[in-house]
């Protein structure tokens, strides 16, 4: 019975005459709907006389922030927070209605016992929040919102009995899966902020959706992106390596934020703990790389040893990027961060506290990158440009280097001399080292486009921050004619060019040995002379590093000045691909992951044929164990074969899966338990159910 039932204690920052939480930042305080739904959901399920009273005033203060005016451009959806007078970030509604159809679905006789009335108006808003959801149709490069809109859609209409909705949602998961797989990973990469909401979201659909067809995409899906996150675990640092297409400023602290503990225990506990199995068999190094948009060009790349993870963006996703970001593990306490190395582009002198978020009423969440990226990676090397984004009414504008914490820093050399006080200007020329725990890092300036008659590179302290600043304007308020494309005066974007290199000091031995290992190299920056634009030309500008020990250079790139686009690359004297995922291990770089849309995947022994989509495997070092997993987004059946050296494992009639075999033990999805064939030898073990993830 209800009087039975104690009632929830309520958040400290419960406000009782908003009957919402309250959130205090430097500007107020504020009331945000998503937390008052989220609140009331968990009042319905705990459940309590009490609790259903304080989850009704909750609900009335929700409803109160719900754009209900005829007419409205924005019927349905919700504000950001109670304080505002007028929809704004439209993502409101989809953070809402997914503690709101939650709880319709699992606790509707409560509800309905406590207040049919309540019940029949929260339906309503559910109708109406779907409506507006179908009308702003999100593009499904926008990926955490899309795979709300798609949860949302296919629950939601369940919920209310609406066929017409359901196949709605049916369609945007066929059509976000089919744009996902064209290039491999989502668009809003890698991000530790927004990729664990995304798995959330798909795994719920895959363990409460009734159609079977949406729960074996949605589980499929869910895995595929699980992952990309769990190769990118380092175990060393604790840390979700990157680079990162959308992070806050969590991503860059010395400690792990909750979603990043929250992937850690997804990749080491229950069913995906495969991939720490498979991946602990690995010897030596990784090296990972995905493409997350071919047609936008955005690829990054990973690399994860024993003392740091190193990853770069080919391009940002946004200015919330970390286009190129390291963790260095502290080798007193494995699992816990040293430091953490990353780079921005910044104007003003800006820094923390600086940028506001709207949404929030914030200054406090990021730091964001002002400039536009270019950047290429081969394991423990990067070769990163910048640009501004655009100089109107600057005082200075610099690309920076930043080590989080200057006082874990243990060494620190310009060619051979030690530096022991800041700030230290540095010549263009030279060799500046870093040596942070068991992590020894060596960076030289490859480009430097003087703005201004300051210009120039310097260590210093920003904070609690260790930075090296490629200053290339500082001075009195002004914009820059010159950088403005069609202003008559443009010839091509003023650029900033690094070369920086990681290593391990095991493998390195001294910073004075690394750093030499880093003068040694080739290091060119060659543009074509200055012309006139005309919205068409191009301004070729080459940059290059190359490795004295190495016929070929190790990496290039041709950058145009005009568009700051990437005309073309190369590594190790391979033209930049597109992989879906390619992930390398140990000393002679084997291939261990591997995903492809061209009808099969090969690794090694292994070799898996799927003509309706996209198929991945990953393989342990020793053969012994491997995984697959496989979809379809048009949901059309077909027949996955993989053959095993001898062996040959076939599920008929799928259109999406999870195959594992470890040793003589076989295991699967539940979607493939009826469909799959096992070789001779083999059994079949514990069915990977959706419903345990």
């Amino acid at each position: 019975m209800d009087t039975e039932l104690e009632a929830m204690i309520l958040p400290e920052n419960f406000d009782p005459e908003a009957s919402m939480p309250a959130t205090r930042t430097e500007h107020g305080v504020f009331h945000v709907t998503r937390e008052a739904a989220g609140l009331a959901r968990r009042l319905v399920a705990n459940g309590s006389s009490e609790d259903m009273k304080t989850a009704e005033r909750v609900y009335e203060a929700l409803l109160a922030c719900q754009e209900v005016r005829p007419g409205h451009l924005h019927f349905g959806n919700f504000t950001w927070m109670a304080e505002d007078d007028e929809v704004e970030d439209l993502n409101a509604v989809e953070f809402v209605l997914t503690q709101l159809i939650g709880t319709l679905r699992s606790d509707a006789e409560k509800l309905r016992k406590h207040s049919e009335a309540l019940f029949e108006r929260l339906l309503q808003s559910v109708r109406d929040g779907l409506a507006e959801i179908a009308r702003l149709d999100v593009h499904p490069g926008y990926t955490n919102i899309c795979v709300l809109d798609i949860v949302n859609t296919c629950l939601g209409a369940e919920l209310l009995g609406d066929e017409k909705l359901f196949l709605r949602g049916a369609r945007k998961l066929g059509v976000w899966t089919g744009f996902t797989i064209r290039s491999g990973h989502v668009m809003e990469f890698n991000s530790p902020t927004y990729l664990p909401i995304c798995i959330e979201a798909l795994t719920e659909l895959s363990r409460a959706v009734q159609n079977s067809e949406v729960r074996a995409l949605a589980s499929a899906a869910a895995r595929r992106l699980v992952l990309s996150a769990g190769l990118r675990l380092h175990r060393a640092s604790g840390r979700w390596a990157g680079p990162h297409g959308r992070g806050y400023a969590s991503s860059t602290a010395l400690e792990a934020s909750h979603r990043e503990t929250q992937i850690v225990r997804m990749i080491t506990e229950g069913p995906h703990q495969y991939i720490s199995e498979i991946a602990g068999t690995w010897n030596g190094a990784i090296s990972i790389s995905e493409t997350a948009s071919i047609d936008q060009g955005l690829q990054f790349t990973s690399y994860l040893s024993d003392s740091f993870s190193l990853g770069t963006a080919l391009k940002p996703f946004m200015s919330q990027s970390n286009v190129m970001l390291a963790y260095i593990a502290d080798p007193s306490e494995p699992g816990r961060t040293r430091n953490v190395v990353y780079s921005r582009y910044l104007t003003n002198d800006q820094w923390y506290g600086d940028f506001y978020h709207d949404t929030d009423r914030s200054n406090s969440r990021n730091l964001l990158d002002e400039g536009q990226f270019i950047g290429l990676q081969d394991r423990g090397v990067v070769l990163g440009a910048y640009a501004p984004g655009g100089l109107e009414s600057v005082s200075a504008a610099a690309a920076y280097i930043i080590i989080a914490d200057a006082d874990a820093v243990d060494q620190i050399l310009v060619n051979d001399e030690a530096v022991d006080s800041l700030p230290y200007p540095v010549d263009t020329t030279a060799v500046i080292g870093f040596q942070i725990a068991d992590t020894c890092i060596a960076l030289r300036c490859a480009e430097l486009t003087a703005l201004g008659a300051d210009a120039g590179v310097c260590i210093l302290r920003r904070g609690a921050s260790l930075v090296v600043e490629f200053l290339q304007y500082r001075g009195q308020k002004k914009t820059f004619w010159e950088t403005r494309a069609m202003a008559g005066f443009f010839k091509g974007k003023p650029a900033v060019a690094f070369a920086l290199s990681f290593a391990e000091r095991k493998a390195c031995g001294t910073l004075n040995e690394h750093m030499a290992r880093m003068a040694s190299l080739y290091i060119t920056s060659e543009a074509a002379p200055p012309g006139m634009y005309d919205g068409t030309s191009t301004r070729k500008w080459n940059l290059k590093v190359e490795d004295p020990d190495c016929p070929t250079p190790t990496i290039e790139m041709n950058v145009d000045l005009f568009a700051w686009k990437l005309l073309d690359a190369r590594l190790n004297d391979h033209e930049l691909g597109w992989p879906m995922i390619d992930l390398r291990s140990g000393p002679v770089s084997s291939v261990r992951c591997t995903e492809s849309v061209d009808g099969s995947a090969e690794l090694e022994s292994l070799r898996a044929v799927w003509k309706q989509g996209s198929v991945w495997l990953m393989q342990s070092e020793d053969h012994s164990q491997w995984a697959c997993g496989w979809i379809n987004p048009h949901a059309i059946a077909g027949t996955l074969s993989v053959r095993a050296g001898d062996a040959d494992f076939v599920v008929e009639n799928t259109i999406a899966g999870f195959l594992r075999v470890r040793g003589s033990i076989v295991e699967v999805d539940e979607a493939s338990i009826d469909a799959i064939t096992v070789p001779d030898g083999y059994e079949l073990g514990r069915t990977q159910n959706t419903k345990e993830e």
